[in-house]
């Protein structure tokens, strides 16, 4: 999963992205609201933590340029304020939650997770394909009833795959999901860590399939031979 924290604040920024990285999300970051708005429609973030206040262009105009291009993106505002109206206001323009500054890390984590299970990405908390299992809430993988050992990067890939499912997924939407903006875009990291998978995980072998001049598509009805 891929965030987008737009805050002008170099703390609480670094504090977010530490913070959502420990969980296993790709962050990218933009101290401006015109750079947050740049990043926010030419990638595809699954959330973004939107700052009220911001140099050179406001919260409410940045949430209202996203959410007239783009409806699927879950948008959280966090600001310092929190009179209702204010509340009301960014929620009627099209934005999914708003938590208060000071807050907690737990509770933003926790707000992320929620509108994400809202738009339907995490409906079931454990995803089974087969032999294969996967359990979003433990992070933790079985094949066959025994448990696989992955890095947070292979499962964050496997996560993406299952989730996504029976779609064809390109290159750059690997990357776009699971690494951030200073990656390569010719590197081979993401065959690298699809071989890895197909070597840790036999049912990837031939679950993860090669569509030729396109990219990748899991097939979780892929029956493993004996």
């Amino acid at each position: 999963m891929r965030v987008l924290v737009v805050e002008d604040d170099a703390k609480i920024a670094r504090l977010l992205k530490t913070g959502l990285e420990s969980e296993n999300f790709v962050v990218d970051v933009a101290a401006d609201g015109e750079c947050g708005e740049r990043l926010a429609l030419a990638n595809n973030y699954d959330v973004i933590l939107l700052d009220r206040v911001l140099p050179k262009k406001e919260g409410s105009v940045v949430c209202s340029n996203i959410r007239k291009k783009n409806t699927q993106t879950r948008i959280i505002i966090v600001s310092a304020l929190g009179d209702p109206a204010e509340r009301t206001f960014f929620l009627d323009m099209g934005a999914d939650d708003y938590i208060m500054k000071p807050f907690s890390m737990s509770e933003v984590v926790a707000r992320v997770k929620a509108v994400l299970r809202r738009s339907n990405h995490d409906l079931s908390t454990v995803l089974k394909y087969g032999v294969l299992e996967i359990d979003l809430v433990r992070r933790r993988v079985l094949e066959a009833g025994k448990e696989v050992n992955l890095s947070r990067k292979e499962y964050m890939l496997l996560k993406l795959f299952a989730q996504k499912e029976g779609e064809v997924l390109s290159r750059a939407d690997i990357m776009d999901h699971l690494w951030d903006g200073d990656m390569d875009p010719f590197s081979r990291v993401v065959e690298t860590y699809i071989s890895l998978l197909r070597k840790k995980i036999r049912f990837c072998e031939g679950a993860i399939k090669a569509i030729p001049g396109t990219g990748y598509r899991f097939d979780g009805d892929w029956e493993e031979l004996a």
